[in-house]
C-alpha cells in the first residue's frame, strides 16, 4: 500500500510539473508573440560633446503591435530618438505582405529621420515578387543605405551614418564590401554602421579590422529559443548555442562597438521562447 501510494504521489508531481512545463511555455510562446521588451544601453566616445539617441529596430518581419503598430510606435516615441535605425528584415521573404512595413516607416519619420539597412529577407522577397523595396522603403521618407553613407550634422556634431547588407568578412579576399567599408572609415566623424548581419563582426574579428565606432546589427533573433542559463539555441550563420546572439560587444580597445538587436519578429514557424521582442535604444555620450 505505501509503495503504491508513494508511485501514486509521484505520478501526481510529474503531471504538475508537465502542466507549469507547458504553461510555462505556452505564456512565453505568447509573449514572443505580442510582448514588448526595451533595452537600454550607454556608450560613450570622445568624438561627441553631446549625447544622441538612437532607436533600433530589427527583424521586423511584418510583425504588428497593435493595431497600425501604434503600441510600437508609441513606445518609440516615448524614447525621444535624435535617429531611428532600421537594420533590415522587415517583410518575409515567403509572404506577400509589405504594406506593415511600409506604414510603419512612414510613421517613424514623423518621430525622427529613418536609416535604413536591407536585410536577406528584402534581397529574397525582391526576387521572389519582381519588387524593389529600396525604391518603396525610400518613399516612405526613410534614408536607405546599401553600400552608401550620409555625413550629418546632429546637434551640431558631425556624424556619418552608413548601411551595408553584408557579412563584411575580412577574411574573404576580393571582398566587394571593401572598397565601402574603406571608404566609409576614411573620416573624423563619429561613424555608425548599420549591417544586418552580425555574425563577421563577432566571429571574424570584423569588429578589431574595420575602423567603425558602433555597427548596429539584427539577423540572429536572439537565438529564436532561449534557454534559462544557456541563451540563445540557434542563430543564422553561427549554428547551435552560437552565444552571442544579442546586447553590446566591443572591440579590444573598449573603442569600436557591435550592439546586436534580438529583433521584433519571426520569419519562420518556430515561436520565440523565453524571448520577448526587442526594442533597443542606445545613447551615445561623450567620454567622461
Amino acid at each position: 500500500m505505501r509503495r503504491h501510494n508513494k508511485s501514486s504521489l509521484l505520478r501526481k508531481l510529474f503531471r504538475i510539473l508537465f502542466l507549469f512545463l507547458v504553461l510555462t511555455l505556452l505564456v512565453s510562446a505568447l509573449r514572443g508573440r505580442f510582448a514588448l521588451t526595451v533595452s537600454h544601453y550607454t556608450l560613450h566616445t570622445e568624438k561627441l560633446t553631446e549625447s544622441i539617441r538612437i532607436v533600433h529596430i530589427s527583424d521586423l518581419h511584418n510583425r504588428s503591435f497593435g493595431k497600425d503598430n501604434r503600441h510600437l510606435l508609441a513606445q518609440v516615441e516615448l524614447q525621444k530618438p535624435d535617429l531611428i535605425f532600421v537594420t533590415g528584415d522587415c517583410v518575409t521573404r515567403s509572404r506577400p505582405e509589405r504594406q506593415i512595413s511600409l506604414d510603419l516607416l512612414a510613421a517613424l519619420t514623423e518621430i525622427a529621420p529613418v536609416y535604413v539597412s536591407m536585410g536577406n529577407h528584402e534581397e529574397a522577397y525582391d526576387l521572389r515578387n519582381g519588387t524593389d523595396l529600396y525604391t518603396l522603403y525610400t518613399e516612405t521618407g526613410a534614408r536607405v543605405l546599401e553600400k552608401e553613407y550620409a555625413d550629418i550634422t546632429l546637434k551640431g556634431q558631425s556624424l556619418r551614418v552608413g548601411g551595408i547588407y553584408g557579412y563584411c568578412d575580412p577574411e574573404r579576399t576580393a571582398n566587394p564590401d571593401d572598397v565601402f567599408l574603406r571608404d566609409f572609415q576614411n573620416t573624423n566623424r563619429y561613424t555608425l554602421l548599420l549591417c544586418h548581419r552580425p555574425v563577421s563582426w563577432l566571429e571574424k574579428d570584423a569588429l578589431e579590422f574595420w575602423r567603425v565606432d558602433s555597427v548596429f546589427a539584427g539577423h540572429a533573433h536572439g537565438g529564436q529559443i532561449r534557454l534559462p542559463l544557456i541563451g540563445a539555441v540557434i542563430a543564422p550563420d553561427q549554428g547551435f548555442f552560437p552565444g552571442w546572439t544579442e546586447g553590446v560587444h566591443y572591440a579590444e580597445d573598449g573603442m569600436r562597438v557591435l550592439i546586436v538587436s534580438r529583433g521584433l519578429g519571426s520569419s519562420i514557424f518556430v515561436p520565440r521562447i523565453f524571448n520577448d521582442p526587442e526594442l533597443v535604444v542606445v545613447d551615445i555620450s561623450p567620454a567622461t
